[in-house]
């Protein structure tokens, strides 16, 4: 799992001894291979079959650069600069799957995560696009991780948070680690999401100031020694001045290394009322412009095992549920497999299973990646190969 939770990302940018030099650090990822997904079942009757070699089956291939300069005092200015491109085609929108309008002249790179900071013996504290503090603690319990067998897609996710800032503390208490986080948008630009669609004559700026801004507040409790790591997260989102109600999220996690197996295990709830967002996917009724009024009653649950054996092979193993606690018959569950083959340290091929098993009014399916954007079929497989640099 690369470049994750945010006190992982700034724990290797501070350990690292290049940065005493002041030193940038390039690194990255290459991943590429094939996917194929079928089958119906539930409410999922359309989007049923799809195949395709495409690039960041496992993890989205990608470069980055981070560094940092001793201001002495124990105290250090840092940086990441982390950017997402596609290997087989040119660089695509996401949502709507055309290419970039400016693909044919330059080079385009999509913004994973950056941010500066400062870090030093009283924490780290960071500002910029950062990585979703839920979302990758269901990285680190679900041990697919990657690839069309992993849970994590079951779910409505911030991958990651525009407009952010973040302190985590130092290690505290033998080992518990303090993370809080603020956006004043989770999604793009402030102040484009709502409000009137009247122009203000003297700037062009659209009317309505901060109305529909998806304002994102965490806070995580980390604990970590030796096998063993837990977390408790706690987040909320509200659209701002938009209904004034809010989606409330609290997340229980944890994995145990063994050594002949890790285990992960995870629980969470997400509940709300009226209007709010979360990964880019609003909940209710439509109403103003937004989504609003339905409310969001969700629970989700996964257990899941990797295990090492023959000096090179892992196998891996995931099974999770969904609960609707609003809608009748829309529960769904998710199994998935895996396997991997490390060709070095860096290098590895691997091999992905997954199927969903639908309540008839549910409609889940495969997604190619945890955080990519269309369910097709209930069941698929993947076979791919990753590089790390």
């Amino acid at each position: 799992m690369q470049k994750k939770l945010i006190a992982v990302a700034i724990a290797a940018i501070t350990a690292a001894p290049a940065f005493a030099q002041s030193n940038v650090t390039i690194y990255g990822r290459a991943d590429m291979g094939f996917d194929a997904r079928s089958g119906s079942g539930g409410a999922r009757t359309t989007n049923g079959t799809k195949s395709e070699f495409r690039d960041g089956v496992q993890g989205g291939s990608r470069i980055g650069f981070k560094g940092a300069e001793d201001l002495g005092n124990g105290t250090k200015a840092i940086f990441e600069v982390e950017y997402g491109f596609a290997m087989d085609q040119p660089n695509y929108n996401s949502g709507t799957g055309a290419p970039e309008a400016n693909f044919t002249t330059t080079a385009t790179w999509l913004n994973r995560h950056s941010y500066i900071g400062l870090t030093g013996d009283w924490g780290t504290a960071v500002g910029g696009r950062l990585d979703g503090i839920r979302y990758n603690i269901y990285l680190a319990a679900d041990q697919l991780v990657g690839g069309v067998g992993n849970f994590t897609s079951m779910t409505t996710q911030y991958d990651r948070a525009d407009n952010a800032i973040a302190y985590i503390s130092p290690v505290f208490g033998g080992g518990f680690t303090l993370t809080l986080a603020h956006s004043t948008n989770t999604g793009g630009v402030e102040g484009l999401a709502g409000g009137s669609s009247a122009k203000n004559v003297s700037d062009g700026h659209t009317a309505g100031g901060n109305k529909g801004d998806d304002v994102l507040n965490s806070i995580m409790l980390k604990y970590s020694n030796g096998p063993l790591t837990l977390w408790a997260d706690y987040e909320t989102t509200k659209q701002q001045d938009i209904g004034n109600s809010t989606l409330k999220t609290w997340v229980a996690a944890g994995t145990y290394d063994f050594g002949v197996v890790k285990l992960g295990a995870l629980y969470d709830s997400l509940k709300g009322d009226g209007c709010s967002n979360i990964g880019g996917a609003t909940y209710g009724a439509a109403a103003g412009g937004l989504v609003c009024g339905a409310g969001y009653d969700r629970r989700n649950w996964l257990l899941s095992a990797k295990m090492p054996f023959a000096g090179k092979w892992n196998a891996k193993a995931t099974y999770g549920e969904v609960k609707n606690k609003i809608v009748s018959n829309s529960d769904a569950k998710k199994f998935g497999l895996g396997l991997d083959y490390n060709l070095s340290k860096r290098t590895q091929i691997f091999a992905d299973y997954g199927r969903v098993s639908n309540g008839s009014a549910a409609a889940f399916g495969i997604m190619a990646s945890p955080n990519s954007n269309s369910y097709y079929g209930v069941t698929g497989y993947d076979i791919g190969m990753a590089h790390n640099f």
